[in-house]
């Protein structure tokens, strides 16, 4: 399937050029002058500077409204799934060019990719659960590769950009409603915007409420394993004035919740991936609220030059409750609340003449996180999780294996310890940029640019560990066993002792450096160009806390340069696009988990680590004929360690060679709209992701990560203000399986839980617009 499907998408490409070929010498047509028309010129707004795609020479993924709504694309996972080197994993994390948005390797605090929506990052909570839904978003920007020159911090892998609608002068509205089976799940969602006072001032509001009862059912309580309910409310209010010509005044607010439940199942039932069950007595769920608050203030000073101000602010609260034996016994439960603030100012001017286009800015932000709390209990293994056999094996103690296992047998497994953790941290950054394009020469163009970045950190930590499994009494033993757990005893009532702390502040040191980027571009005719451009990117430092030591620990930001190749090209009298990136990233000074003993909770993060990834993306879209839309992308990404140790069993291992987890190096999309008459449409869009290995930091004998093709539809009769559709979601009903536990091949225990995809599904939709 894969093969079939990697040759159908490359098929586009090269059948529109091979036409391209013949439209070069031949006489352009009514029908040619139709289909350019319908490739509307894209506006990407994310660097700063607005720039049509085929003028922005960084890698970028374009996803419009009428997109969004052609091809069925409901939640930001659907965005996703049908973009070239960009793939979904466990958590709502996401990768770029087999980057993972957190991290690779286990280790780091800074974010590797970050979201922003109308202007605003989001930090981490709110990424792991929400935005989830895309609802009246106006378009979505994808930049594979650094983005640290405009966007700074937390974008070494790239950024995602989600502009939502903006107010008109004119009355507009929408609605829709929509039913889809299998998880039961019902939403519904409506906008209306117009002017409040003519051509000065005008509104928006738009809302989506939905519910579902998921895939899978928890047999201990009877409730719905993976329910999801969410909510998001969005106001914004525009300002024109005439007495001031040229200023401009953007006020967003938006609000949204999200809960969700278990989205992992057991793998000890027949047919796991049909058959998804849970067996928790307690409840597992993930609430998430975001508040958004952007003003934007816009003047024109005259023809080239113009003043740019965006003040934002967001709150995330996110909390989970958690059942950590995920069985039906009463054995172990936590909670967790984090809650953080986040003030930015960005102020930049832009000027755009007739040669020279530049962008001039500085950049403020604050993140409080003024509590992260958790408290519960944890299931500790004596062996996988504090290498008590081996202790027991080494001096003084000097067992052998065998009665090594029989002392470790007289505990229970898991032993459970409760664990009371709270931190606090600011996090202030400061920063200067500049971006430019200068046409020097009548077909070249040079790229330039760098951001100065200075970050600044200050944490206290606090924590409180107990046993609570009661250990065996070693009066219960003869000599000199007694003496062996009197001593196992001790060890374990010494590293709960080890891992308290009291309330500790500290603080870190400056973060971060001069980030440059250049290039050169070379514009092949009117429709064709080609360019080099090479971009520093990083990733702050930070400081944390071993928590089996309960001593704090510093480690350095890390850096990559990232070397980019691209074409962009029309075809046809403009009726095909062709674009394409080709890339080899440097990774350097790279945060890696490097453990300090046979204690899992004893490890710091350093500065060891080193690696390389290298790939390309090819995107093209074709106007077939007047009622016919094709479109494709391939992407490759191969990545690999160049150096990444890790203890395991006390012994040091260089896992140099292996890939990052949940990298999968093929993604391949394709699809046609087809509009046969005035009122009817269809769609047809399929997409595959090859298989990834899950750990980094082990040996790599299987990609358990599954291959997957997902092939979707959308079709329907609709006028100018009514639409009825019917949709279905991986039609194939595909099973794949995305990520499962306990995944050591090392330790030999077998996985007990997984993350199945989401299962065939069809649904109802009912929209209504004026």
């Amino acid at each position: 399937m894969f093969k079939q499907t990697l040759l159908a998408a490359t098929g586009i490409a090269l059948l529109a050029t091979i036409g391209a070929a013949h439209a070069q010498v031949g006489a352009e047509t009514p029908e040619a002058e139709d289909q350019e028309a319908r490739q509307d010129t894209i506006v990407v707004t994310g660097q700063k500077i607005e720039r049509s795609l085929q003028d922005t020479a960084v890698s970028v993924a374009v996803v419009t409204d009428l997109q969004i709504e052609e091809e069925n694309i409901i939640d930001f996972k659907d965005v996703i799934d049908r973009t070239a080197n960009i793939s979904t994993r466990d958590g709502g994390r996401f990768v770029i060019r087999g980057i993972d948005s957190l991290n690779v390797s286990g280790a780091g605090q800074g974010d590797l990719a970050t979201i922003y929506v109308d202007g605003t990052a989001l930090p981490r909570q709110a990424t792991l659960q929400a935005p989830a839904e895309i609802w009246d978003v106006e378009q979505i920007e994808i930049f594979r590769g650094p983005q640290s020159t405009l966007q700074g911090r937390a974008s070494l892998a790239g950024a995602i950009i989600i502009n939502t609608a903006d107010p008109t002068f004119e009355w507009s509205g929408r609605a829709r409603a929509i039913y889809t089976t299998e998880e039961e799940r019902f939403r519904f969602g409506a906008a209306l915007g117009g002017p409040i006072v003519e051509d000065q001032v005008a509104f928006r509001l738009a809302f989506e409420t939905s519910e579902s009862d998921g895939f899978g059912t928890n047999v201990t309580t009877g409730e719905p394993l993976d329910a999801v309910e969410t909510l998001i409310a969005r106001g914004k209010l525009l300002f024109e004035p005439e007495a001031l010509p040229g200023l401009s005044v953007l006020l967003s607010y938006s609000h949204e919740d999200v809960q969700s439940g278990e989205d992992f199942a057991s793998l000890l039932v027949d047919d796991p991936a049909n058959n998804r069950v849970g067996f928790s007595n307690d409840l597992i769920q993930y609430d998430t609220t975001v508040d958004i608050a952007t003003a934007t203030v816009e003047y024109d000073l005259n023809d080239r030059w113009s003043l740019t101000s965006i003040t934002g602010w967001n709150e995330v609260e996110y909390g989970f409750v958690f059942d950590d034996d995920r069985t039906a016994a009463p054995i172990a439960s936590r909670f967790f609340i984090d809650e953080r603030e986040t003030w930015t100012q960005e102020a930049r001017a832009q000027y755009a003449g007739d040669t020279l286009q530049g962008v001039f800015g500085v950049y403020l932000s604050k993140e409080d996180t003024p509590r992260s709390f958790g408290s519960g209990q944890l299931g500790i293994d004596l062996v996988n999780d504090l290498g008590v056999d081996l202790l027991l094996q080494a001096p003084p103690f000097s067992l052998d294996a065998a009665t090594a296992g029989f002392v470790v047998s007289q505990y229970p497994n898991p032993s459970i310890i409760q664990t009371d953790n709270n931190l606090t941290q600011e996090i202030e950054t400061y920063a200067a940029f500049t971006d430019f394009e200068w046409q020097f020469a009548d077909q070249w163009t040079l790229f330039g640019g760098f951001r100065y970045d200075v970050e600044q950190q200050s944490n206290t930590t606090e924590a409180l560990v107990t046993i609570e499994t009661p250990l065996p009494d070693p009066a219960l033993f003869s000599f000199p066993l007694n003496q062996v757990i009197g001593g196992v005893n001790g060890f374990l009532q010494a590293e709960a002792a080890n891992a308290t702390s009291p309330l500790t502040a500290f603080d870190s040191p400056e973060f971060g450096g001069f980030l440059p980027k250049f290039g050169i571009g070379y514009d092949i005719d009117d429709d064709k160009s080609l360019s080099f451009v090479v971009q520093r990117g990083y990733r702050s430092g930070g400081s944390a806390i071993n928590t089996a030591q309960a001593t704090a620990f510093e480690f350095d930001q890390e850096f990559i340069w990232n070397y980019e190749l691209a074409l962009r090209s029309l075809w046809m009298d403009g009726a095909l696009t062709v674009n394409a990136n080709a890339f080899y990233i440097d990774w350097t000074d790279q945060q890696v988990r490097v453990q300090l003993s046979n204690n899992v909770f004893d490890a710091e993060t350093q500065n060891a680590g080193s690696s390389n990834v290298r790939g390309f993306e090819l995107e093209s879209r074709y106007a077939a004929t007047e009622t016919l839309d094709l479109y494709g992308s391939v992407g490759y990404a191969k990545t690999e360690f160049d150096e990444f140790i890790v203890l395991i069993s006390g012994v040091e291992t260089d896992f140099a060679g292996n890939e990052f987890a949940f990298a999968p190096q093929w993604t391949v999309n394709g699809g046609f709209t087809w509009r046969p008459t005035e009122n009817w449409v269809a769609n047809v869009n399929a997409n595959h992701s090859t298989a990834a290995y899950i750990r980094a930091d082990r040996p790599q004998t299987s990609r358990d990560s599954e291959a997957r093709t997902l092939v979707n539809f959308r079709t329907g009769w609709e006028n100018d203000t009514y639409g009825i559709y019917l949709t279905g979601a991986n039609l194939l009903d595909e099973e794949y399986l995305q990520t499962q536990f306990p995944n050591d091949p090392i330790a030999g225990d077998p996985p007990e839980f997984a993350q199945f995809g989401r299962p065939q599904t069809f649904s109802i939709q009912l929209q209504a617009r004026f």
